[in-house]
């Protein structure tokens, strides 16, 4: 379990995959790009704002399983349509989902 108040104010992709049980990096960079992760973009880097992270996980927290499912599909569907989508992607991107929930309980 994440100890929140120990890490930086802002993540960066590095940090923020191994919270989210993410193994490629770039996944993580791409979340960022799309809007999916609350980050700004400095150069090249892109840095995750940790205090506005916890409170997606607390948001997802409050939804219920059946939302959590629907939200996760749409994702994946999204995902899936984008040209060049492997399984290995979408694998990572559920995992992500999942993982996120796990952390907001």
């Amino acid at each position: 379990m994440t100890n929140w108040n120990d890490l930086p104010l802002t993540l960066s992709t590095k940090q923020t995959a191994k919270i989210l049980g993410i193994i490629r990096i770039g996944t993580v960079q791409k979340m960022c790009k799309d809007g999916i992760l609350p980050a700004a973009q400095m150069g090249h880097l892109w840095r995750v704002d940790r205090d506005r992270l916890r409170l997606m996980f607390a948001a997802k927290n409050a939804a219920t399983l059946p939302q959590r499912l629907v939200e996760t599909e749409f994702l994946l569907r999204e995902l899936a349509g984008e040209k060049g989508a492997s399984g290995q992607a979408l694998a990572e991107a559920h995992a992500a989902i999942i993982r996120a929930c796990e952390l907001a309980k």
